[in-house]
């Protein structure tokens, strides 16, 4: 069974209920799952696409981020897990698309895109930098003392313009603890 990569595709962004899904589930298996709530991952997607925006100069997911009363927040990948509260979020299952097999004459399920492992180890990163936080709200104050943040309107979109610049004026090297791209394809921190 072929899924269907972020090369393959164009170019196109990931849909952003995927990425939550493989940050939720890394965190599980690095141990840090326990801790990652709703609030949490939030910020963490929120790093994930600054992450994007300066090292591969290109968005991560296309959702919208606004300006949350704690933060950044994606409001679709936050209706999905607002059930779960403060509590940590359960590892979870990929999400499946059911397509029919005219050869075989059954309906079967498919994964609908897999990450790239370049944009994996990019994903990790950021996962392994800010995971370790236990508390959320740490995480949301960060997000709030910063200028994409401050300089939107509550409820709001976050332009991703806006946050490039921001971070590119930024120490650019130190905005995301010391995550760095040594050349295209290969990430590691310092």
């Amino acid at each position: 069974m072929h899924r269907i990569s972020y090369e393959e595709k164009g170019g196109n962004m990931y849909n952003v209920l995927d990425v939550a899904i493989y940050v939720i589930n890394y965190a599980h298996d690095t141990g840090c799952g326990e801790s990652m709530s709703n609030l949490k991952l939030q910020k963490i997607l929120y790093y994930i696409q600054v992450a994007f925006l300066l090292k591969k100069n290109k968005e991560c997911f296309k959702a919208v981020i606004i300006a949350g009363e704690f933060g950044p927040v994606i409001p679709e990948v936050y209706q999905k897990y607002k059930i779960y509260g403060r509590r940590g979020i359960p590892k979870q299952e990929n999400r499946k698309v059911l397509q029919l097999d005219c050869e075989k004459m059954r309906i079967i399920k498919k994964e609908i895109t897999e990450i790239s492992r370049g944009d994996k180890r990019l994903i990790e990163k950021v996962v392994d930098t800010y995971a370790a936080i236990t508390e959320p709200i740490a995480l949301a104050k960060k997000t709030c003392e910063e200028d994409p943040w401050k300089n939107t309107s509550l409820n709001k979109e976050i332009k991703n313009s806006l946050i490039r610049k921001y971070y590119l004026l930024k120490n650019s090297d130190n905005a995301l603890g010391d995550i760095t791209i040594l050349k295209e394809g290969e990430i590691d921190a310092n």
